[in-house]
């Protein structure tokens, strides 16, 4: 099943958790910052894009708004 649209946020934080779907994310306005389970940290704002695939363990914070257009793909079962 393949599923796109536009989505936004204020200000959150989410725990770790295993993505439940591979996710294509271009950021439109705001910045994401993606904590990995490895300690590591990518920051994302306008104009970027990125790719999370299923089964990915991360946390996200969003310091004030995040507007994205997302595309998740999950594969059949």
């Amino acid at each position: 099943m393949t599923v796109c649209g536009l989505w936004d946020t204020e200000a959150m934080d989410s725990d770790l958790v295993a993505f439940p779907r591979h996710e294509f994310v271009h950021v439109l306005e705001g910045a994401v910052e993606i904590h990995g389970a490895d300690g590591s940290v990518e920051i994302f704002g306008p104009g970027d894009t990125f790719f999370i695939p299923q089964g990915t363990q991360t946390r996200w914070h969003v310091p004030s708004y995040l507007r994205k257009y997302y595309v998740a793909v999950a594969p059949a079962a």
